[in-house]
């Protein structure tokens, strides 16, 4: 859709095409959501207890129904082949299942020390080898198991509070979780002896999440406390200023080059960050509710994010400013994921994102005569193309790209 604000001056909305939008995948409201490390495949979980597995390309459901009875917390492909689902569910435990067919790959992942005990699995992560899983629990307990087998190997030092997030750094030295009230904080240990090496990091209410930096040398939080902070990954130390927001913040994540930050939460805002120095970068993305989730693309180029206002974003990292209208939803996106390529999202339903052009102004150009049929003229006026004039542009088209308009748009 192209919108003349003013004489020579124009705004290009890029609509999703409804025939290109898979339905809602699965049934109830979803919590979590990923795509294997291949992009093929996708799987989805939700408040109601079941994960599925899906065809990223046609959005068919494939293999059994992964059940728990609890809601299912955490969903992840196991690295880097894509073999194994991880679930973790407020049923107690957490579980591996086939990703070709959604059998259940050993025992569960059992926290619960009897039959009803009331303990939640509130996060799950695979190592960057896949060789082991840890997870945490709603009593504050982290445990480390084996990632083929589910035998349990370690079991922490239980410290007060629910363990809300938790990861491996990505060279797997190091495991990072945080910790809600009363302890409010971030601890990290390495992986191979299990030692505490720091614990001292500290927000003044609850740590919704926690994220490692691609060079493993930053560690950054979330909280309650309506701030952000990145500590030293090697003393524990804070690193630069608060990152502040004016509510509650659920969101953390480091691009993939490491060099910014996304944080997002009750405000209803998305704020990019420099890392470590703790700058801001561009000015805050909105939502119209709070933001529950974000993704950089692979490139670090774009962002998408997810909100309770029923909608997901995508962004352009450069510009802070939206490269689509909302995709909207029936309620609340939690989870959002983007394939290997950035072609495509998945919100518990599959989105086809607008390609992106070179960045060369004849093209767009070219580009938005092709997409509007439409011209502006010397006279400021917007004019429909005759059929000669675009099939002479759809040409240059072509030619300057190596394929015609349709291919592109396909």
């Amino acid at each position: 859709m192209l919108v003349a604000v003013e004489p020579r001056s124009a705004v290009l909305w890029d609509i999703p095409d409804s025939t290109r939008l898979g339905k809602p995948l699965h049934p109830g409201s979803i919590t979590s959501v990923a795509f294997s490390p291949d992009g093929k495949t996708a799987v989805i979980g939700n408040r109601s207890g079941t994960a599925r597995l899906y065809d990223a390309a046609t959005g068919r459901a494939f293999g059994k129904v992964m059940p728990h009875d609890g809601l299912v917390k955490r969903i992840a492909f196991r690295p880097p082949d894509g073999a194994v689902v991880l679930t973790a569910s407020l049923d107690g435990t957490a579980r591996l299942w086939d990703a070709a067919d959604g059998m259940p790959r050993s025992k569960p992942m059992d926290h619960r020390r009897g039959p009803g005990e009331g303990v939640q699995v509130e996060a799950a992560a695979f190592s960057p080898d896949g060789r082991v899983v840890v997870t945490g629990d709603s009593t504050g307990m982290v445990r480390i198991w084996n990632g083929d087998t589910s035998e349990l190997i370690h079991v922490f030092e239980r410290f007060g509070g629910r363990t809300d997030s938790i990861c491996f750094s990505p060279d797997g030295t190091r495991v990072v979780a945080s910790f809600a009230d009363p302890d409010n904080g971030v601890r990290l240990w390495d992986s191979s002896s299990f030692a505490l090496l720091w614990g001292h990091a500290r927000h003044r209410d609850r740590v919704r999440t926690v994220t490692v930096s691609p060079d493993a040398s930053v560690v950054m939080s979330a909280s309650n406390d309506r701030t952000a902070r990145f500590w030293d990954s090697t003393s524990g130390q804070p690193i630069g200023p608060e990152l502040p927001h004016r509510g509650e913040v659920f969101v953390a994540v480091i691009s993939p080059d490491g060099q910014l930050a996304v944080t997002g939460g009750y405000d209803a805002t998305v704020r990019l960050w420099e890392v470590p120095s703790g700058r801001p970068f561009g000015k805050p993305m909105r939502h119209e509710g709070v933001v529950m989730a974000a993704v950089f693309s692979s490139d670090g180029k774009t962002l998408l994010t997810g909100s309770t206002d029923r909608s997901a974003r995508l962004w352009d990292v450069a510009t802070c400013l939206p490269l689509c209208p909302p995709m909207q939803h029936n309620g609340t996106v939690a989870s959002v994921a983007l394939d290997q390529a950035s072609h495509t999202a998945l919100t518990g339903r599959l989105w086809h994102l607008p390609a992106a052009l070179p960045d060369d102004p004849s093209l767009v150009d070219l580009w938005v005569k092709l997409a509007t049929q439409r011209t502006l003229t010397a006279g400021d006026n917007i004019e429909w193309l005759d059929p000669a004039a675009f099939a002479d542009i759809s040409s240059e088209f072509q030619a300057r790209l190596g394929k015609s308009w349709s291919e592109w748009g396909n």
